[in-house]
């Protein structure tokens, strides 16, 4: 379905824009990632769904980019992220709708994470900010920017920044 994109080569589309007291601010777009594909051993993210005849139906994925590579992409403290997207390069989709989650979080992690998955999820769902959810949702079934306007507009506040996904499918 996607294919997977690691930190280091995931392309990334935010759109931010800085809010000035008594100025008028711009909506601009970045870009953190290459975009080059990863070896078919790495886990898969944001999205994971192999096929419709797989029993793994469901995912889980924390993306996590550090205060270097947000500065590097011109992404400042106090910037308000309004959209994400994520390079698709197939035209693979789901036959059955999904709910997909996705929440961000200011942190100061830095790679490697640490700890089981499980209480990597559970400090996901305690200090993370849900931005996106969608009960019926698809990707498109073609190659190419997967934009996703955020139903919450996240400020960044500075050091890295995680994004967490979740996948849970129904029905086959």
């Amino acid at each position: 379905m996607m294919k997977l994109y690691t930190k280091l080569n995931l392309l990334i589309l935010i759109l931010f824009s800085s809010f000035l007291p008594d100025s008028i601010s711009a909506q601009t777009t970045v870009q953190i990632g290459t975009g080059t594909a990863v070896s078919g051993s790495t886990l898969y993210s944001p999205i994971y769904r192999f096929s419709a005849g797989s029993s793994t139906s469901d995912s889980k994925s924390n993306i996590l980019y550090t205060a270097t590579e947000m500065s590097t992409a011109g992404i400042a403290p106090g910037d308000l992220i309004t959209a994400i997207a994520f390079n698709k390069d197939n035209n693979g989709h789901f036959l059955i709708p999904a709910q997909y989650t996705i929440r961000m979080g200011n942190t100061a992690a830095t790679p490697p994470m640490t700890g089981t998955i499980a209480t990597q999820w559970q400090t996901i769902l305690n200090t993370h900010t849900t931005v996106f959810t969608n009960n019926s949702f698809n990707v498109p079934n073609t190659a190419g920017w997967m934009t996703t306007i955020l139903t919450t507009p996240f400020v960044y506040t500075g050091g890295s920044l995680e994004i967490s996904t979740e996948l849970i499918m129904t029905g086959g």
